[in-house]
């Protein structure tokens, strides 16, 4: 059976439409149950009590469907293909389209109040936030470099998904609802950004290594291969079972469950994020460092340091690190002796005013001393 579902979103400011499905089937652990799949219709206007029909459909058109006439419809056709069909053919002749074939009896035929007009008649998009991020990224020569590695219409959305996420910060499967209203570019009229569609869209960008590889090169090389600094490596915690990263390793966080880690690199001089690398959770700190300085020079990236927290210090790690002629900035140990000694040693030059910095508004004492 198919019904239509609800979902308030942005703060009870709009509500979602959902056709799903519900069926009995295979739910893991040898379990079985209710199992709903479900796509993204439309947003419901509260005022007309008109769905409209998301662009992932219609296209370039404005299509309308009152909500009640699309509850019907969904119930009648009993399945999701069946509604997305007759949905993509409605919006495609731009008249009334027949009901699909029903699971159960239909409901009687009447006059569907939709409204059906050509996008170069009438249309609403906001344009603000596309523009403004839009401009800086071919400012920086970021939409060249997606676009020439994944092709034009993969690169633009992409972009669009990041603009989504510097925006509203949500996750990904939201971000239908938010780009249904925005401009798009003609090559993302048809796209489809549904939940199943993005998770298409992520795992064929992320078996696409060489076009990563492609992009990470024209990113650097747009950036002119600048000074980089790398970032301690941060765990990621997860449940999901498919991840193919994911295992088990030391948990700093002290949970009983497998871990990704991520590692990100960025321009020492502005903070551009240059690159990042996924790495899996069992794999030792030190090793994981060499190997990605060893790409990073693999892609032109020439100077990197480390910036590492205390959670890596140990003697064994610093050593590895200084044999393998790696540049870094290590927390350290407050309960480590020498770390007590230089304090002792250097007490009177540290509570000098001569000796401060001002970091992100708080007051930072420095001195210079040997570290063996």
């Amino acid at each position: 059976m198919a019904y239509l579902t609800m979902q308030k979103q942005g703060g009870g400011l709009y509500t979602t439409i959902y056709a799903t499905a519900a069926s009995w089937g295979d739910l893991g652990g040898g379990r079985r149950g209710a199992v709903q799949q479900r796509f993204y219709v439309g947003r419901l206007d509260a005022e007309s009590g008109l769905v409209r029909v998301t662009k992932g459909i219609a296209g370039g058109r404005r299509v309308e469907v009152e909500l009640e006439t699309l509850r019907e419809r969904v119930k009648a056709a009993g399945s999701l293909s069946a509604v997305e069909a007759w949905l993509r053919g409605l919006c495609a002749s731009g008249a009334p389209a027949a009901a699909p074939e029903p699971a159960a009896p239909a409901c009687p035929a009447s006059p569907e109040p939709l409204v059906l007009l050509p996008s170069k008649d009438v249309g609403t998009a906001l344009v603000g936030q596309a523009h403004v991020l839009g401009g800086l990224a071919r400012a920086v020569g970021l939409d060249r470099c997606l676009a020439g590695a994944f092709g034009e219409t993969v690169g633009e959305a992409l972009l669009h998904l990041a603009m989504h996420q510097a925006v509203r910060g949500a996750p990904l499967y939201l971000a239908e609802a938010w780009l249904d209203d925005l401009w798009l570019p003609g090559c993302l009229a048809g796209f489809d950004f549904s939940s199943p569609g993005l998770s298409r869209l992520m795992d064929a960008v992320g078996r696409r290594e060489t076009d990563r590889q492609s992009f990470h090169s024209a990113w650097m090389a747009a950036r002119r291969h600048p000074r980089a600094l790398v970032y301690d490596t941060t765990s990621i915690s997860t449940y999901a079972a498919d991840l193919e990263a994911a295992s088990f390793g030391h948990n700093r966080d002290g949970e009983s469950l497998p871990q990704e880690n991520l590692a990100l690199v960025c321009d020492r001089a502005d903070g551009m994020p240059l690159f990042c690398r996924l790495v899996p959770g069992s794999v030792p700190d030190v090793a994981t460092l060499d190997a990605t300085a060893r790409m990073l020079r693999s892609l032109g990236l020439k100077d990197a340091e480390f910036a590492l927290d205390r959670g890596f210090y140990s003697n064994s790690n610093a050593r590895d690190l200084l044999a393998m002629g790696h540049h870094f900035t290590l927390g350290v140990l407050l309960s480590c002796r020498q770390s007590r000694d230089i304090l002792a040693r250097h007490r009177t030059a540290l509570d000098s005013p001569r000796r401060s910095i001002c970091h992100e508004g708080r007051s930072v004492r420095h001195v210079r001393a040997d570290w063996t």
